[in-house]
């Protein structure tokens, strides 16, 4: 008796995670990144707008440590 209660809990707790899961937005935007490029005295080599015409950069913590300014 007792360990059919266990796994009635288990189903339901299974069941609210698989539901949670499955609703979870994956990506809460879906907005594309703008780019710069610059040499290492931070001279203009190139640089991209975003595909809807926006200026838009991920923020600098986002950027692996060899990417970001010194």
């Amino acid at each position: 008796m007792i360990g059919l209660k266990k796994k009635e809990i288990f189903f339901a707790g299974f069941c609210v995670a698989l539901i949670a899961w499955t609703l979870w937005p994956r990506h809460l935007f879906h907005d594309p990144w703008s780019f710069v490029l610059e040499d290492k005295n931070g001279d203009l080599m190139g640089a991209r707008m975003a595909a809807d015409g926006q200026w838009r950069f991920p923020p600098e913590r986002a950027l692996p440590q060899n990417l970001s300014a010194p």
